[in-house]
């Protein structure tokens, strides 16, 4: 009996800390990147002689579920620090990707 009160409360220790346990910066940064925040804006490149459209960048915005934006000032640094750029970029790549071939279906 008693070993399944010290078996039950251990469980009840480790759920507890497992559930209430606070997320690092990381952690969030990478759940956002798993779940779409981190969406692409598009700036064009123009040609200041000319004025014409030499082509777009692609810049990231950490899009809040509850809406508004959080600057890249406060990401962009966490990400290059912890690793996290690397699955940054390539989900930009890839939102970036789907959006040029439903544009170009759509034509």
């Amino acid at each position: 009996m008693i070993f399944i009160l010290l078996i039950a409360c251990a469980a009840a220790f480790l759920l507890d800390r497992y559930f209430n346990k606070s997320a690092t910066p990381e952690e969030i940064l990478r759940r956002a990147i798993n779940n779409g925040e981190i969406v692409p804006f598009y700036q064009p490149v123009v040609n200041g002689r000319e004025g014409t459209l030499r082509g777009v960048e692609v810049l990231a915005r950490w899009k809040q579920p509850h809406g508004g934006f959080i600057s890249p000032a406060a990401f962009i640094p966490l990400a290059e620090k912890s690793g996290l750029i690397v699955p940054l970029t390539q989900s930009l790549m890839n939102q970036v990707a789907r959006q040029m071939n439903a544009e170009v279906y759509w034509q």
